[in-house]
């Protein structure tokens, strides 16, 4: 009866480690969604604060007026640098100096006649060339390693008691928590490849309870 009983809390020790740690990683999921989305907005507001948005056939007349420097070309937008002492002023009367940034979005079927009016006025225009980035590294720069290491940083609150170890080294854990679980990879793929059997455990001692209740204590 008393191991029926020790099986079953056993049992259920093991089902609550399981859904405490389900629970680390859910809400270590959505606390670096949560983080990248402030990012985002945060990154978002700050470009609102320091850029002004024109209309396209005002980028034509400025550059047909000359006061236009450089025009740079992006996927979907012409970033424009003023020519030097230009302050742009919009239809509110409100004037942006050169800490701001003029941006229009592209039409491409006025692309041409925008490209060669500007070799006319002689303004530079380029497009910047962005190094080729994976998704697949993009989402696990982004979201599997902050994941991962808010993980760590639960786990170890949680358990910051239990752990024997100093302060500096807890700490230290959280960022090395991640290498730790790069070694779950290989472990993964030989489980997978590996031939898997059975052997049974032979016994070849034999030993009753009396002979335990009779053997010494130290």
């Amino acid at each position: 009866m008393d191991q029926n009983n020790r099986n079953s809390r056993n049992q259920n020790d093991k089902n609550r480690g399981g859904r405490g740690m389900w629970s680390i990683v859910l809400w270590a999921l959505l606390l670096t969604i949560g983080v990248n989305y402030i990012s985002v907005m945060l990154e978002q507001a700050r470009t609102a604060e320091t850029s002004c948005e024109i209309a396209h056939s005002e980028l034509v007349t400025l550059v047909e007026e000359g006061k236009v420097k450089s025009i740079e070309i992006g996927d979907d937008v012409y970033t424009i640098t003023p020519a030097d002492g230009f302050v742009y002023t919009d239809a509110d009367g409100k004037s942006y100096n050169e800490d701001y940034t003029l941006f229009t979005t592209i039409i491409p079927a006025m692309s041409e006649s925008l490209l060669t009016l500007c070799d006319e006025k002689g303004v530079d225009y380029a497009k910047p060339y962005q190094a080729p980035i994976s998704p697949i590294l993009a989402f696990m720069v982004s979201y599997i390693l902050p994941t991962v290491i808010m993980v760590g940083a639960l786990v170890l609150l949680t358990e910051w008691r239990r752990i024997a170890a100093p302060a500096y080294k807890k700490l230290l854990s959280v960022l090395t928590f991640p290498l730790f679980m790069l070694t779950f990879i290989p472990a993964a793929v030989c489980a997978v490849f590996a031939k898997r059997g059975w052997e049974p455990t032979r016994h070849t001692v034999a030993i009753g309870i009396g002979s335990l209740a009779a053997a010494p204590r130290e």
